[in-house]
């Protein structure tokens, strides 16, 4: 016994053996939670999901290299880009195609949200201006791709979101800590009337699935293209091989392949393809899908979580 503020408390003493046995259970305890890990399907370690923005011409072609693989990838398109390319009827029927073959078409604005350069340092407009521009997509979904009208109780198979230009907030980008915080919210707020989840991009392509359900408007994406000065296909491995290290869900965002002069992220076919090989290369330790439905994987195996946006100093998911 010893004696706290006036009263005599319990202690016990362990010695010896139990002593040894207590300390080798708390030990236990401690391993098995550090060893505690989601569980991907079939086995897997990671899971990976292959994305792309915009619309673009190759972009077709590259949802055609996963069907080589057998594997399904994420669209993020925009409307107004395909309604007014070159010759937009085409490529409307390769998305269309690509939409039957089972590829996610998610959604990117229907404007790509070229009203956010009307400011200098690329104010987001308004919460009005958003919802619409995110609903006239849903509508060019809708009708162009799946051939529903939009008044029409049929749903549109569900998908995710991407912000354009990477803007996932409200208000400028010179706005303080605090006020970053108050946009990331009331753009997820919005975002989250159209779409169970968004994808971000530049923090890094690892999602702990741990906090999924929590973080679904601010899901991790590493762009892969050759406006940085790393190498793409060494930037993707890097992220899968670490994706599989740390049994983490691994996004990659890309866009155009090279020829194609609709937009400067580019990668060449040959790089797209290395980095597909060893993606295969890692067999059944990685499961490879669409991101709503990792996503929906995710949320429907953890405990239930309702959904939230906070963010650290340098704007990535907390």
């Amino acid at each position: 016994m010893r004696k706290e503020n006036g009263k005599f408390i319990p202690v016990i003493v362990l010695k010896g053996k139990k002593m040894k046995r207590f300390i080798l259970f708390v030990i236990g305890i401690s391993i098995t939670s550090m060893c505690t890990a989601f569980k991907w399907p079939h086995g897997a370690k990671s899971a990976v999901s292959i994305t792309a923005d915009d619309g673009w011409w190759s972009e077709t072609t590259e949802a055609q290299y996963l069907e080589r693989y057998g594997w399904r990838g994420t669209f993020y398109l925009s409307g107004n880009l395909i309604d007014f390319y070159p010759q937009p009827q085409e490529l409307l029927e390769r998305w269309k195609a690509i939409a039957s073959a089972g590829h996610e078409l998610g959604n990117h604005t229907y404007s790509h949200a070229s009203y956010c350069k009307a400011e200098e340092k690329y104010a987001v407009n308004n919460w009005k201006n958003v919802a619409d521009d995110i609903s006239d997509q849903e509508k060019w979904l809708w009708s162009k791709i799946y051939g529903n009208n939009p008044e029409s109780s049929i749903k549109l198979p569900a998908h995710t979101f991407t912000m354009p230009y990477g803007i996932y907030f409200f208000g400028s980008t010179i706005n303080t800590y605090q006020e970053k915080q108050v946009g990331v919210a009331e753009y997820a707020a919005c975002v989250s009337l159209f779409a169970p989840g968004a994808r971000i991009a530049n923090f890094g392509a690892q999602n702990d699935p741990l906090k999924v359900a929590r973080l679904r408007y601010l899901i991790n994406s590493e762009n892969i293209d050759k406006i940085s000065n790393l190498d793409p296909v060494v930037t993707a491995n890097e992220a899968i091989d670490k994706g599989i290290q740390d049994n983490t869900w691994t996004v990659l965002t890309f866009h155009t392949l090279e020829g194609d002069k609709s937009c400067g992220y580019t990668v060449t076919d040959q790089q797209y393809i290395e980095i597909l090989d060893h993606l295969k290369s890692k067999g059944t330790d990685v499961w490879i899908a669409p991101v709503i439905e990792i996503l929906n994987y995710i949320i429907q195996n953890t405990p239930p979580e309702s959904w939230g946006c906070t963010i650290n100093e340098d704007g990535s998911p907390k």
